[in-house]
């Protein structure tokens, strides 16, 4: 366990980096959401447009998307909530594997509180669970938990209860999140609507399997098994269960969350139609209006002449 800046401990500094990275990346999404927002966020930025100028609109735009991309990706870090509890329950240490089953669940959510596609917001920030999975990693380096098997040529844990020369598993797990995130984002552009999350869930499970038999902290349940192997296997069944729903059932469920921004876009089309329409209405009679009133001067000019 390494303490930084005084009695400031390394797993608390990595948390907290690991929660600004999110959040600070979550804004880097910024051109990628504003062409997904929520329905909450369209009607805010179209009752703003009917009072304000072009410049304050685009303000209050890039304020209420980025409100709306941090408070979809803080999703990754509330989930972190329950790897604790899950953790008690399974006979393990904190288990990341509850933000990985639990992140869907909560991306659901707050996806229909604000009227957004699920599919779309999970396919957005998926990339940002591996890169956020890096500082928790680091984290637990520096803290000496999660450790692996006894190595003369590991690296020293400097942890009270348990030290020694290890293999630096936690190392191995923030390398190969780094890797995903690095896959993801390449893949992002290419994926099919709703494949991001499974995919993650899947290349997480199966690069994280091999890695248990290093582990040195976790009990062993059957033979050189130990519970976290078992979640990988759930990991993957369920990744894989997930991308044959999507194959099957994921364009009409797609289709399904966009309908209510399609009414509304069609209406503000139908209004916007109606206000153009309004206003050419309002030009040509001004332009009628104008042209009659030359036309009754001109009049007037003629029989002022002829009076002379």
């Amino acid at each position: 366990m390494y303490r930084l800046f005084g009695e400031l401990y390394a797993y608390d500094v990595f948390n907290d980096i690991a929660i600004i990275v999110l959040a600070i990346s979550s804004l880097f999404m910024f051109k990628i959401k504003r062409n997904h927002m929520s329905l909450l966020a369209k009607k805010a930025i179209y009752c703003f447009s009917q009072k304000d100028d072009g410049a304050i609109i685009k303000i209050k735009e890039i304020i209420i998307v980025s409100i709306e991309s941090v408070l979809i990706a803080a999703m990754l870090a509330l989930a972190t909530l329950a790897n604790r509890p899950f953790g008690n329950m399974m006979g393990t240490a904190a288990n990341y594997f509850a933000t990985l089953f639990l992140v869907p669940i909560l991306f659901t959510i707050i996806s229909l509180i604000i009227v957004a596609n699920p599919i779309e917001q999970m396919d957005i920030y998926t990339p940002l669970a591996p890169l956020f999975l890096v500082f928790i990693k680091l984290a637990c380096f520096f803290n000496g938990c999660c450790w692996g098997i006894p190595w003369e040529k590991g690296l020293y844990n400097h942890h009270p209860t348990h030290p020694g020369y290890q293999v630096p598993i936690q190392i191995f797990e923030a390398f190969f999140a780094l890797a995903i995130f690095i896959f993801l984002i390449r893949y992002r552009q290419k994926a099919k609507p709703g494949t991001m999350y499974p995919l993650y869930m899947i290349l997480y499970s199966a690069t994280r399997f091999p890695i248990e038999f290093l582990s040195g902290g976790s009990p062993k349940v059957i033979g050189q098994f130990n519970p976290y192997h078992f979640l990988c296997i759930a990991g993957i069944v369920i990744g894989l269960l997930m991308l044959l729903f999507v194959k099957f059932f994921g364009d009409r469920l797609y289709a399904f969350f966009e309908k209510p921004h399609e009414k509304f876009e069609a209406k503000v089309s139908t209004v916007n139609l109606k206000k153009e329409l309004d206003e050419e209405a309002e030009r040509l009679a001004r332009l009628q209006k104008a042209k009659l009133a030359r036309a009754k001067a001109k009049a007037r000019n003629k029989t002022k002449t002829r009076k002379k």
